[in-house]
């Protein structure tokens, strides 16, 4: 596997680009990169901006390999956000309507201020294609951070 391909498979699986990286495009604000610098090719990890390279190859194919093995496991580089609430039954009535079209989903909860939380719903894989219309359908509850 080269770089190349393992962008072709990353596009058909649908991954989210901005947890990965792949070739020298732009780096994520927060996630994996798997950059070519010269005839070594870097894994590296990136966070605002601080860069923390955790494996080097000097070979594209074991560099594509092993960014494979990485990201082929990791569900949650393939979620794509549908929509934000401030309020419970609105995530509830968005889930029931994925559930209805059969498209996978996973949701998320975060304590906002010690008093108040944030739910978020995300498409996984390909998914996200099939909810277009309930993103631009629930955007106007999407909470102010």
């Amino acid at each position: 596997m080269n770089i190349r391909e393992l962008e072709e498979w990353m596009k058909s699986e649908c991954f989210n680009e901005t947890s990965y990286s792949i070739g020298g495009k732009p780096a994520p604000f927060e996630g994996f990169v798997l950059n070519p610098k010269g005839d070594i090719f870097e894994w590296y990890y990136t966070e605002r901006g601080i860069i923390k390279v955790l494996e080097t190859f000097d070979d594209e194919e074991k560099a594509c390999q092993y960014a494979f093995e990485q990201m082929k496991n990791d569900k949650s580089a393939r979620t794509h956000l549908i929509a934000g609430f401030e309020s419970e039954d609105l995530m509830d009535e968005l889930c029931q309507e994925l559930e209805k079209r059969e498209i996978e989903f996973q949701v998320g909860k975060i304590n906002y201020d010690n008093k108040n939380f944030r739910y978020y719903v995300h498409a996984i894989g390909c998914d996200y294609k099939k909810a277009e219309d309930l993103k631009d359908k629930y955007k106007k509850y999407f909470p102010k951070v």
